[in-house]
Formats: structure tokens, sequence, C-alpha cells
């Protein structure tokens, strides 16, 4: 059995396929789907999505943000930012952490700190997609 992905977003061109599974950092945890899931909706945190496709090789990208739609046999995800390994830059990916880290420690609202907490994490998300090995 398989499911049916359909990743849109303004970013990256749109993936349309059939998979065996998929793992998305939910904003309440890391989901895996695989065929016949229960249905549901959820919000995507900033992390990497695991994409296994039918020949079992496996797919890795980035989202910063996104909705989920789960159906049995379909999965659709709307995606604000979608990038794969090639699109992120090391060095800059690594400045822009120093950055936001220096700005943290030296702001003293905690609104700014908030908001300066979730871009560290899509930074870090996108340095984490650059270790891992798979494509």
């Amino acid at each position: 059995m398989e499911l049916h992905l359909n990743l849109v977003s303004m970013t990256h061109k749109n993936i349309c396929e059939k998979i065996k599974s998929i793992k998305v950092p939910g904003i309440e945890g890391g989901l895996n789907i695989y065929p016949q899931h229960t249905p549901l909706l959820t919000t995507i945190k900033p992390g990497i999505i695991s994409i296994t496709k039918s020949n079992n090789t496996i797919k890795n990208i980035y989202i910063s943000s996104g909705i989920l739609e789960v159906q049995p046999f379909l999965i659709t995800i709307l995606g604000k930012t979608v990038l794969q390994k090639k699109d992120i830059d090391a060095e800059k990916t690594k400045k822009n952490i120093f950055i936001i880290k220096k700005y943290i420690n030296n702001t003293q609202l905690f609104s700014k700190k908030i908001k300066m907490l979730h871009e560290l994490e899509k930074q870090l998300a996108q340095l984490k997609l650059l270790n891992i090995s798979n494509i």
C-alpha cells in the first residue's frame, strides 16, 4: 500500500508522488504516517520532513512551518518555506545562528526573545538537514 503526497510551497517545486511513509515535525511532536493513518489536521513546526519513497529511498527536506492534512491514503502539506539540502548555505546559516544567539542574550524584551527563539529553531533545522547523509 502507498500514500499519495501533495506538498505545496511557494519556495519549492511542488511534490506530487506516491510514497511509502513520511515523518513530519508536528507542533506537538513528530508524526510517522503510513497508509491507512487516522485522518488529522495539524500545524507543522520548523524541522525536517523525511519521505520514504516507493523504491525505499529517503528524501529529506526542510520546512519552516505549515499545515498537514492526513487522510487514509492522502497526505497534503502546505508549507511556508521548503528547502532542499542544495538550497542551504552552511556558512550563512552558521552566521545567522551566531547573530540570533547574540541577540537573544542581549535583549530584555520577552516578546523579542520568543520571536528570535523561533528564528533560531528554523536555522538549527536547516543546519540539521545539512548534516543528514541521505539525499
